[in-house]
């Protein structure tokens, strides 16, 4: 759970003017196109491929909403956040919401499946530019010698806005979309996402490495059944390491590290006799190239992380996003950074129950955990 989140974006001079005359746009980069959830920022957004219990996640890949330890859970995030363009005084406020529950069948435990609701309120400091969208995502996930996750995702948006001047006003619409999404979990070193009580100093590394792919804003219409915001397709890879042990018998991660990248390309739209219609998968994208070594192509952005945790109770994490854009004089390359840091109660829940092992304080280490998660933004133009 993420109470409170400050975050601030810086976005480039140059772009001031076709923000003001293109509400719409803003929306659709922000929102549908490039979601900007506070809660999942710091590592900008590299997710797709990268586990994460953060039910904020299964909107950037709804493979995720498998990803919650035991037996069944319920996890629930809520992150306001606030984009401030400092040159024009305008700020635009978001309040990404997320419920998850999930549980593994009493029968066979390595089959486990997931429902979860996502919404997410943006607007203007005038209150001239509104959009309200919501989602219902389903998952499933089954462990054979690695876990496989899938997931699905339906979306609806209304938007709209209001301006004194009547050409840029848009009368509320409706839009509808699906996600799709695949992740695979692979253990290359110790168990995968399990505690250890044994090995060296009491602790046992563990490394893993996940795949993630995923169709998002398919088939994207508004009311008047037309394609409005682009497609896109993601492709990611993740690494995992931790040295995990035990204090006073309760299980912990005294160390955590990640890294995840990935490429989202921004899939074309293509005619056909019916009018138009977006490519099914990535066209543009190559795995090594945008993937594992990290560099954007015309159509195709990059984003990696990382993050470090210390004993499930302080993470710091930075990304990166490139994006290769086209002007009048050539190609040129944008980069949009990340920072910031989570604060989170299950290392303290464990060491207070390793202390005084009351049954409050059990029941609080097994069924609650609280995270403060801050993140910020700015870009620049290379």
């Amino acid at each position: 759970m993420s109470p409170v989140v400050n975050t601030n974006l810086k976005l480039m001079k140059s772009f001031g003017v076709f923000l003001l005359l293109a509400p719409l746009w803003l929306s659709a980069q922000i929102i549908n196109d490039s979601p900007f959830i506070p809660g999942v920022a710091s590592l900008a957004y590299a997710y797709t491929a990268l586990p994460t219990d953060n039910p904020l996640s299964l909107f950037i890949n709804p493979a995720q909403i498998t990803n919650f330890n035991g037996h069944s859970s319920l996890s629930m995030a809520f992150t306001p956040g606030r984009i401030r363009i400092h040159w024009i005084n305008e700020s635009f406020y978001l309040n990404p919401a997320a419920v998850v529950f999930g549980k593994r069948l009493e029968t066979h435990p390595t089959v486990a499946w997931a429902i979860g609701y996502f919404r997410n309120t943006y607007s203007a400091n005038s209150d001239q530019l509104q959009e309200n969208l919501a989602a219902v995502t389903v998952g499933c996930q089954l462990t054979w010698h690695a876990e496989f996750n899938i997931g699905y995702s339906y979306r609806t948006s209304d938007f709209q806005v209001t301006s004194s001047i009547p050409e840029l006003s848009i009368a509320k619409q409706r839009y509808q979309s699906q996600d799709y999404g695949l992740q695979v979990i692979l253990p290359i070193a110790g168990q995968t996402m399990k505690p250890a009580n044994q090995g060296v100093f009491g602790m046992q590394p563990s490394f893993n490495m996940a795949l993630g792919y995923a169709i998002l804003n398919e088939t994207v219409k508004n009311s008047n059944n037309e394609l409005v915001v682009p497609k896109h397709g993601n492709a990611g890879i993740a690494f995992d390491f931790r040295l995990q042990g035990e204090y006073h018998q309760q299980p912990i991660h005294w160390l955590q590290v990640v890294w995840s990248s990935e490429a989202q390309e921004n899939l074309e739209l293509l005619p056909d006799s019916l009018g138009s219609h977006f490519a099914s998968s990535p066209q543009r994208m190559r795995v090594w190239r945008n993937v594992v070594l990290g560099k954007p192509g015309y159509r195709v952005d990059n984003h990696v992380g990382w993050q470090i945790t210390f004993a499930e109770t302080f993470a710091y994490g930075e990304g990166i996003i490139r994006h290769l854009y086209r002007y009048f004089d050539g190609y040129h390359q944008s980069k949009t950074y990340t920072t910031g840091y989570v604060l989170e109660t299950k290392g303290l829940f464990s060491w207070a129950v390793a202390n005084w092992p009351k049954p409050p304080l059990t029941y609080m280490a097994e069924h609650l955990e609280l995270r403060y998660v801050s993140s910020q933004y700015w870009a620049k133009s290379a």
